[in-house]
């Protein structure tokens, strides 16, 4: 099957472009003007905030897997204009052209933040709480409205594994062996292997229903075990946590927040402060498991640890 994909450049989309080519399919990837090429598929110059371009780009095509989006803005336009519009005007013309399957990779910000020991199942009760998340609702939602589309949606929690750059800060504040931490903080964590197997299973898959399934490793665990496994991976030993107060993070956001909207300056640390003054942020894949049969093979420890090898291997510090 001739497939496209966006976002095929970035760290999930390059895992996800060599198994659809391991598996048979033929990959065509979305790129804009001057970006890099995909090594051994075939580029279509386009961009989903660019409507007139993505006609030509999902011609012939059989499936559509959109990875592209923003994760980090100055303006919740933007947000919306590529997460929220992008998507929309992308799957439109998905499904104009006839394309039987489009996977959207949405986000477990869509959903908002979970109790402690509680992760989420199923959608519902949605509450982002940030730009970001609210964007990535929005588009599932416009999804649901189009006619003729064969859609799907993911949700996955930390995506990690070779090439993925956040895990890579992590480990470099340990080596600076000073680490802040949230007490309590519970997380959901999927190796980007595990995501890539579901996504491309889904390519062929029959009668799948629009979801939203959040994709995990079904393990959700609190910050101070990843902080833990992170430093065994680095092998640098204990290092010193700074406590970041879950109280103080919530009585300091808004003051951070209302900086950025006036000076467009610090909008980054503004959504990352009231990300982890939440409780939690899991989610369980039982819905995915019962309707697909996907069961996570990788866990964290082994996960983790292999990461961090491939990072030394690869010369990245």
């Amino acid at each position: 099957m001739r497939v496209l994909v966006t976002g095929a450049t970035g760290f999930i989309g390059a895992h996800i472009t060599r198994s659809l080519l391991a598996a048979g399919h033929r990959v065509c990837a979305l790129v804009r003007p001057a970006a890099p090429s995909p090594e051994g598929v075939e580029s279509i110059l386009g961009d989903v905030t660019v409507p007139e371009s993505l006609p030509p780009a999902v011609a012939d095509v059989g499936a559509v897997v959109h990875l592209a989006g923003v994760t980090q803005a100055s303006r919740a336009s933007l947000y919306h204009r590529v997460n929220t519009q992008g998507t929309l005007d992308l799957a439109r013309a998905a499904a104009a052209a006839g394309v039987r399957r489009f996977v959207y990779a949405s986000s477990l910000s869509a959903q908002g933040p979970s109790i402690p020991g509680r992760p989420h199942i199923q959608g519902g009760d949605e509450a982002p709480i940030n730009d970001y998340g609210r964007s990535k609702l929005a588009a599932e939602q416009g999804l649901r409205g189009i006619p003729d589309l064969d859609a799907i949606v993911l949700r996955p929690s930390v995506v990690y594994g070779p090439g993925d750059r956040e895990l890579l800060a992590w480990a470099r504040l340990v080596r600076r062996r000073l680490v802040p931490s949230v007490g309590g903080l519970e997380l959901s964590f999927l190796h980007v292997d595990d995501l890539t197997r579901l996504v491309v299973g889904l390519i062929d898959g029959v009668d799948v229903p629009f979801g939203p399934f959040f994709v995990s490793d079904g393990r959700p665990v609190r910050m101070a075990t990843v902080l833990d496994l992170v430093e065994r991976s680095v092998g640098t030993g204990a290092t010193v946590r700074l406590p970041l107060p879950r109280l103080a993070l919530r009585r300091l956001t808004p003051a951070v927040e209302q900086m950025a909207a006036v000076t467009g300056v610090g909008r980054l640390a503004a959504r990352t402060m009231r990300e982890l003054a939440a409780p939690a942020w899991a989610c369980d894949p039982q819905r995915a498991r019962e309707t697909f049969g996907f069961e996570p093979r990788v866990r964290l420890e082994a996960g983790l640890a292999s990461t961090f090898d491939w990072y030394r291997e690869a010369g990245w510090r």
